[in-house]
């Protein structure tokens, strides 16, 4: 199928709705689309963000908002699934499918005219932009072993009986289910308190668990098993014949404009083990490159503290922490003061989420006491931020929004919570930082895989592979400093060569894999042998 001429030309712009099904449809018809995007959606997103009465962002569900009728929903879903259906259409198929082609086009135009007054050019292009960018990474897809993939998959339960067997070392599971009534008893034999959710029921998501792992040396491993073995009874990765998993990043979907793809169909939303189905291809490699300590230097350049931005230049916050509020001395290291550092690291990062001082208490291992003491050093050594941080809340409240540096706003009900107003400032402005570093990118023709959280995952020819890493880290650089006015936010990156696959060298997530890769070895249905 030939592309249409005005698809071809840079001068010219095209209005639609959810951007990344065209823009997918296009490259599998082997178009070179070269015109620029408008998506109504991220329009819509951006400006009904925080409102819970519209938490619904169809096409149909916007023109609503705006009292506008348009293609009836039962219609369209009929009309999308004989789309979808494929094959031969009769005549009658044919003209309603173009029917319904014509009412969505001309739904495109009048809820075009309702938004017209509330775009916020260029920035919304821009926008659209990062859209199509993601959608191109997910028609390249993240390589995996589909071979370990799939025998992963049929031997779930024997898997998961040996993950049992290994780390329960208190028998909170049985026949792979969590026992909620054993966990409570443990609780109250080990005097452990432990919050309760809205319904009363002791709570089981892994923040929790993380957050009160110091108090018992066992938590963490009850944590991550409930966890994992949550994860194994939902997930499901699109990997295709040709062994690339095509998962949707779902851009915008947080309050702050983070991606938030599917913790079941995404490999970096598994259990981190997981990503060991990640593997470099023949004749390639690839390298995760990852902004370092993102959230912080966004704080320091958004505050304009210059401890703290003198803190993060120096390349270990953690410590220049510790040193600048004198409860170490000038020249200490991670190898003189590492169980210093590690305290400290809970402080710098704690604080950016409103952390007090009961749960800093619990993850870093300290007093109540220390722990107030240890906030006290952090608010004197860096009053310039916390006049910033604490300030957040009130301007958002005054004025009923708050936004990013380019635009990305939230919409403030009387019932938000304050943390999450102090957190969106540092969230939504490195969402920014990551989002101008694809464009920026793409613009550059690098081939982007997927992003996680604050990192891009690339693709690289081996023999070009030390000028690309440079180049791709060296844009990445600098689209910080265009959202940070100047300030720079480094990155950290990790190569992974042919055949290498996604996993650290040691630690426990090497653990569990080498444990899961034995058991597949031994599995009756490995044929690997015959």
């Amino acid at each position: 199928v030939a592309m249409p001429v005005f698809l071809g030309d840079e001068r010219n712009l095209i209005v639609c709705y959810s951007a990344a099904a065209e823009w997918q449809s296009f490259e599998a018809l082997g178009w070179d689309v070269k015109c620029d995007v408008l998506d109504l959606w991220v329009v819509f997103r951006r400006l009904t963000n925080g409102l819970v009465q519209l938490n619904k962002t169809g096409q149909l569900d916007a023109l609503a908002t705006f009292c506008v009728q348009g293609c009836c929903k039962g219609h369209k879903t009929q009309m999308r699934e004989m789309a979808i259906r494929g094959g031969s259409f009769t005549d009658l198929e044919k003209r309603e499918l173009m029917d319904y082609c014509q009412q969505d086009v001309e739904d495109l135009e009048a809820l075009h005219e309702k938004l017209l007054p509330y775009l916020d050019l260029p920035l919304d292009i821009f926008r659209s932009q990062y859209v199509i960018t993601l959608a191109e990474m997910q028609t390249r897809g993240i390589p995996t072993d589909a071979v370990t993939y799939n025998l992963l998959i049929e031997n779930l339960d024997l898997i998961k009986k040996e993950l049992i067997s290994r780390f329960d070392s208190q028998q909170m599971f049985e026949n792979g289910h969590f026992r909620m009534g054993r966990f409570s008893d443990w609780l109250v034999r080990n005097r452990i308190p432990w919050p309760r959710t809205p319904k009363g029921r002791l709570a089981t998501d892994s923040a929790t668990f993380l957050d009160r792992k110091g108090l018992h040396e066992v938590i963490a491993d009850i944590g991550e098993l409930h966890v994992i073995l949550g994860k194994l009874r939902r997930f499901a990765l699109p990997v295709g014949g040709d062994a690339r998993c095509r998962s949707s990043l779902r851009p915008f979907v947080t309050k702050t404009g983070r991606n938030a793809p599917s913790s079941t169909k995404f490999p970096f939303g598994l259990p981190r083990w997981m990503r060991g189905v990640i593997v470099a291809p023949p004749g390639k490699a690839l390298a995760y490159i990852d902004y370092s300590q993102q959230e912080i230097a966004v704080a320091a350049a958004l505050s304009g503290d210059d401890a703290l931005k003198r803190s993060y230049l120096s390349g270990d916050p953690y410590l220049q922490f510790g040193i600048d509020a004198g409860l170490i001395p000038i020249g200490s290291t991670k190898e003189t003061h590492g169980e210093e550092r590690e305290v400290f690291k809970q402080v710098v990062l704690g604080v950016q989420y409103g952390m007090g001082a009961n749960t800093l208490s619990r993850t870093a291992g300290v007093t109540i006491v220390a722990a107030r003491e240890l906030l006290k050093h952090h608010r004197k050594t860096y009053p310039v931020y916390w006049s910033w941080a604490n300030n957040a809340p009130i301007s958002a409240r005054y004025y009923g929004v708050i936004k990013s540096a380019f635009g990305w706003e939230l919409q403030v009900s009387p019932d938000m919570r304050d943390s999450t107003l102090k957190n969106f400032p540092c969230q939504s402005n490195g969402a920014e930082i990551l989002r101008m570093a694809c464009v920026m990118l793409r613009e550059a023709g690098f081939e982007m895989l997927c992003t996680v959280h604050d990192a891009i995952l690339f693709e690289f020819d081996i023999d070009s592979l030390d000028a690309k890493v440079r180049a791709a880290r060296e844009i990445m650089t600098r689209a910080s400093r265009i959202v940070l006015d100047g300030f720079p936010v480094s990155t950290d990156v990790d190569i992974y060569m042919p055949g290498e696959r996604f996993l650290p060298e040691t630690g426990k997530a090497k653990e569990i894999w080498d444990l899961v890769t034995d058991i597949l070895e031994r599995s009756p249905t490995n044929d690997n042998d015959q």
